[in-house]
């Protein structure tokens, strides 16, 4: 209850969007409660569900989740659904940006996120246009879709400042169409945008590899030294094989010549 009372203001104050009324929050203690009392019904992965129209959201207890991530931090990501559901009300949000404010405001653009667009790079992200109504059902698919849809906004605000998201958000919540949006926010046509964002996922680019947090090229690092450093060993214990062995047929035939000279051998 405390998180709540905080987080609501908080996050309001940020996406500049009202709670527009109450909101419930209703916390099951198992699977099957978690089930019975929403009214749709949610992915099999679902840990937490968000009804905008109702203003209901619906949250696992922390003994009924599998997910690591804090609840508090669960429940910030579905606060925003309400708020950001709310402001385009009664038009539905597209769901990448919907789903990427979720991510960022509630700061679950993480490690993975970065592994997931790292690996983008030898397929290229997906084309926010198919990104307007729903995920792709390929889990792998998905994991990318929210990956690069809080990446994107994340972009946008570091290249043309916080300003530009607000632009971007209260345009298409007035009903713009994206190209329109973007023009708004950036004062650059949307071709251009999507080029400049999606040029940091070729593989040529150094920032498909910077994207890799600190600990993972690390840990690439120390695995590839390892490997090199293996490979030295063994190069060198063969080296030190071969030599030995050729010593040692050296002296054999060393020694055969020296006994053969002994015993008059021709």
């Amino acid at each position: 209850v405390a998180h709540a009372d905080q987080s609501v203001p908080v996050l309001s104050q940020r996406l500049r969007m009202s709670p527009h009324g109450m909101i419930d929050v209703f916390v099951s203690s198992t699977d099957a409660q978690f089930r019975e009392v929403q009214p749709g019904n949610p992915p099999t992965w679902a840990d937490a569900t968000a009804y905008p129209s109702l203003g209901a959201i619906y949250l696992r207890a922390p003994g009924a989740r599998s997910d690591t991530e804090p609840l508090e931090q669960v429940f910030d990501h579905e606060l925003v659904h309400i708020l950001v559901g709310r402001a385009f009300a009664p038009e539905r949000p597209p769901t990448w940006l919907q789903e990427g404010l979720a991510q960022f405001h509630a700061e679950q653009h993480d490690l993975q996120d970065l592994r997931t667009l790292a690996a983008a790079s030898f397929s290229g992200p997906l084309p926010l246009d198919d990104l307007e109504r729903a995920f792709p059902e390929n889990p792998h698919k998905a994991s990318l879709a929210y990956a690069q849809s809080a990446d994107f906004l994340v972009w946008l605000e570091r290249t043309y400042g916080t300003e530009s998201v607000h632009t971007l958000v209260r345009s298409m919540a007035q009903g713009l169409p994206l190209h329109e949006a973007v023009k708004n926010a950036t004062g650059e046509p949307l071709y251009r945008i999507d080029q400049m964002w999606r040029d940091r996922f070729s593989i040529t680019s150094p920032i498909t590899w910077s994207r890799l947090a600190s600990w993972d090229l690390a840990w690439l690092f120390s695995a590839l030294l390892g490997m090199v450093a293996m490979f030295v060993v063994r190069r060198r214990q063969r080296r030190q094989r071969d030599e030995i062995a050729a010593r040692e047929q050296e002296e054999e035939a060393l020694m055969q010549a020296i006994w053969e000279g002994r015993c008059g051998v021709r």
